[in-house]
């Protein structure tokens, strides 16, 4: 796989992606937490990150067609960390406003990596999601998630 520059530099990457994915996490994450991430990511095989870049920049764009979304039958709610510049809480906010149903949150104290970065902080959030797709489900979906 050949690395293309022009990604890290569109995200803001300003040496090697990795040296500058620290700065993706909530600096109040536990220090463990964060340094296990960036060593996650920058000791795995050289694709890994750039397999995520590659998904990111060409594997799907479905920014068309998630106004089309049945929030009744598939329920969206967006949670986006206060600290993510690659997905920020902007682009969060202006992708779920663009589906009809979808709620939005911005996660106060985490960046892109949540559940890792600080698990205890993001429970609540993963719960109040997981709360809204429950309660935003038609009977039908409902009956078929109980069977």
């Amino acid at each position: 796989m050949a690395q293309c520059w022009i990604w890290f530099n569109s995200l803001g990457f300003r040496r090697h992606p990795t040296a500058d994915l620290a700065q993706m996490m909530s600096p109040t994450a536990p220090r463990r937490n964060r340094d296990l991430l960036w060593h996650t990511y920058s000791s795995q095989a050289y694709g890994m990150f750039h397999g995520d870049l590659d998904f990111y920049y060409g594997g799907w764009d479905g920014r068309a067609r998630v106004r089309g979304i049945d929030t009744k039958k598939c329920p969206v709610y967006m949670l986006t960390g206060e600290y993510d510049w690659s997905s920020t809480p902007e682009l969060g906010a202006a992708t779920a406003a663009k589906i009809p149903g979808a709620k939005f949150t911005v996660m106060s104290g985490l960046g892109h990596f949540p559940a890792a970065e600080n698990p205890r902080r993001f429970v609540g959030y993963l719960l109040g999601a997981i709360d809204h797709v429950i309660e935003s489900l038609d009977d039908e979906s409902k009956e078929a998630l109980e069977a």
